[in-house]
């Protein structure tokens, strides 16, 4: 006869973790507005961080090496669920400068990231709505 007890001890042990996932408290609503500030963004793999100062007006100045641009964006909520919001800008204002790879960014660039908010007060930074596609994260950045 098999030993029952791993089998008991799985089913022990994803009781325990489903019911720590019940306990823990619902992520606040995001809205378009918790992007307005000042984030320090660093990348999932590589050590080029940038600051991102968003502006309530649609404007966006971002630090990446000895670059600095001025951009505007748009920023909607994601039909893809709370929580997820779609970022368009367009780069409209150049130091001339490269950025921390060592690249210019052309002025009437446009680029579109997704931003994934969490509970504790920082986003994830996406290609698309899939979690999946997720490559750096942004926090408040020190002043």
């Amino acid at each position: 006869m098999k030993n029952p007890l791993p089998r008991l001890l799985s089913f022990k042990i994803l009781g325990v973790a489903t019911g720590l996932a019940l306990a823990l408290p619902a992520a606040a609503e995001s809205t378009a507005a918790d992007v307005v500030g000042r984030w320090q963004w660093k990348p999932t793999s590589g050590s080029c961080t940038e600051i991102h100062e968003y502006f309530a007006d649609g404007r966006l100045i971002t630090h990446s090496g000895d670059e600095i641009l001025e951009s505007r964006y748009v920023i909607a909520q994601a039909p893809q669920g709370p929580g997820l919001f779609r970022v368009v800008s367009t780069t409209t204002g150049s130091n001339g400068k490269p950025d921390c790879l060592g690249k210019l960014t052309p002025i009437g660039n446009t680029a579109t990231v997704y931003l994934r908010f969490n509970n504790a007060g920082w986003f994830y930074t996406c290609a698309g709505a899939n979690s999946m596609s997720c490559y750096g994260s942004a926090a408040p950045a020190p002043k």
